[in-house]
Parts: structure tokens; C-alpha cells; sequence
């Protein structure tokens, strides 16, 4: 899924020009781990490396019917499913659905809009997926830290 971030809930409906922030979500034993990308443009000449690059081969991937997304199966060998919201938020026969990536937008746009700009959006995009893997932070930090070497 991606999104452009906006400050006024007036503009609903409409093209806001700023950053597109591109993001995928994976179910874990623990919640998830969410990884989100700043990109310049949601077509498949962006989105698809990003995909490759951060997605194991043969993982299937649940979406919705971007256009961008519709040779993850016959190019790149994921499994693909996808659901069409104009007709259900869960496809019935495959139980499909986008509601993971969905919930964590509003978790990310509300600790975005009060970081007030975009000069470390990549910084702030980082520290979220790094919460969404760690989530007793104090201790993870501490760990990392410790395990921390200099050249």
C-alpha cells in the first residue's frame, strides 16, 4: 500500500503533493514487522525492486489491485492474491485482505503529521520498522548497544 501525507483531513478525495511512502507488513508470532519506504512514484518501476528486495521468492503477498502490482506472480514469482475493496474489504474465497497494512497507516500517519516536515522522514520510517521488530525497546536498545562495534 502507499500513501501521501497530509495535515488537513479537508483534502480526502484529493491529490496532495508530498512524499509517497510505500509500505509492506508480515505477520508475525509476536504482531508484525512493518518496513515503509519513501518513494517518488507508485509504479512498478519503483515498487517492484523495493518488493524483490525486501521479499523472499514464493512468499505469497496479499494486495490490492494497483496496477503496479499485477506481475508480482508471472514476473517475479510470488504467490499473489489481491482483493478488490470496491467489492469486499476480504475476498471470500481466498480470505485475502489488506487490513494489517491498513491498521499500521494510521499508527504511522498519527507519529508522522506531528514530526511537522520531511527532512527526516527516512529516520523516523526506520525507527517505526525498527519498533514493529523490537518491541520491549529499552531492552533491544541496550542489547544493540552492547553488541554495537567500531571499526
Amino acid at each position: 500500500s502507499s500513501t501521501v501525507q497530509t495535515n488537513n483531513n479537508r483534502n480526502y478525495g484529493t491529490r496532495v503533493d508530498g512524499p509517497w511512502i510505500f509500505g509492506i507488513a508480515q505477520p508475525t508470532a509476536e504482531g508484525y514487522e512493518a518496513r515503509f519506504f519513501h518513494v517518488q512514484r507508485r509504479d512498478a518501476a519503483t515498487l517492484l525492486p523495493i518488493i524483490w528486495k525486501n521479499v523472499y521468492r514464493g512468499t505469497t503477498i496479499w494486495s490490492d489491485e494497483w496496477k503496479a502490482y499485477c506481475r508480482l506472480q508471472t514476473t517475479y514469482g510470488y504467490d499473489h492474491q489481491t482483493v478488490n475493496h470496491s467489492q469486499n474489504f476480504i475476498d471470500p474465497h481466498t480470505g485475502c485482505h489488506t487490513q494489517l497494512i491498513e491498521s499500521l497507516w494510521g499508527a504511522k500517519t498519527k507519529i508522522l503529521r506531528t514530526m511537522r516536515g520531511t527532512t527526516l522522514l527516512d529516520s523516523h520510517l526506520a525507527e517505526f520498522w525498527y519498533r514493529s521488530v523490537h518491541k520491549s525497546m529499552f531492552p533491544s536498545i541496550l542489547n544493540d548497544i552492547r553488541h554495537y562495534r567500531t571499526k
